[in-house]
């Protein structure tokens, strides 16, 4: 049974110029036109109408003119939906939210490049992470290289396969991240980030993940356990659910995608 939850979706801005939106002429990387509408609005559908999504906080550090758009704005202003406003980090942004009332758990947590979600890839992912404190969906390379012999990912090579995130993740104890989340607000702030990364969780975890000692469920699950969280891996054996958009190279792979699959629309 696919649990009801709550979501966050991260749709904030780098502060340096976004090569994707400057590409496309726009402010904003939410603004960029992917198939016709909005990045931002491809999620934003998707999400508010799940039949088991309960809330949705947007986080961003501006809303005004993504409230100018004429496809976003219904969707920002859904009955199901919260403007947030964002914080300098990521990390510390979630932390807000999670120790405040606005959102109750689970929390799905979510990309706004992401825009090939879907119910499907919602459902797979939705039904293999429930149950654990703190879940990360990924995509293994043998699933895309099936579909997408050409695709270049980003590519995670552990023992028994190499593996790509989907920008998925599902949290079902906000208390129980806040040590995770303390960690990586000081990661944010450190200027050696590897050596921070090296002395949160020791040389032995990130030696045996190097040398492909384990499975990344294995690693998922003992990285989880330096901070008190029974974490896991979620696979998704949909090669679509790893293809966000970060650079031109990828707007024309989803759009070709797009074009090709009613479900998405004009």
């Amino acid at each position: 049974m696919i649990p009801q939850f709550d979501a966050i979706l991260l749709a904030g801005s780098r502060p340096e110029i976004d090569p994707l939106a400057h590409a496309a002429n726009v402010s904003l990387k939410s603004l960029v036109m992917v198939h016709g509408r909005p990045m931002l609005s491809w999620p934003l559908r998707h999400i508010l109408s799940h039949p088991q999504c309960r809330k949705l906080c947007i986080l961003a550090q501006d809303f005004r003119e993504l409230l100018q758009h004429p496809q976003l704005k219904p969707l920002l202003t859904h009955p199901k939906a919260q403007m947030c406003i964002s914080n300098d980090g990521i990390s510390s942004s979630i932390a807000d939210i999670l120790n405040g009332s606005q959102l109750s758990s689970p929390i799905l947590i979510l990309t706004g490049d992401n825009v090939l979600i879907n119910d499907m890839i919602l459902d797979e992912f939705l039904q293999s992470a429930k149950g654990n404190d703190l879940a990360v969906g990924m995509v293994e390379k043998r699933t895309m290289m099936a579909k997408y012999p050409d695709a270049k990912r980003t590519w995670i090579k552990l023992r028994g396969g190499a593996w790509s995130g989907a920008n998925l993740f599902w949290i079902e104890k906000p208390a129980a991240m806040q040590p995770l989340l303390s960690f990586w607000q000081d990661v944010e702030q450190k200027r050696k980030k590897g050596l921070a990364i090296i002395a949160a969780f020791g040389p032995f975890l990130m030696i045996g993940a190097a040398a492909r000692f384990w499975t990344m469920g294995q690693a998922i699950a003992k990285a989880g356990r330096r901070f008190g969280l029974r974490a896991a891996l979620a696979p998704i054996n949909i090669a679509e659910a790893c293809i966000d958009v970060d650079k031109p190279a990828d707007l024309i792979q989803v759009e070709a995608i797009m074009a090709s699959d009613r479900q998405y629309g004009p």
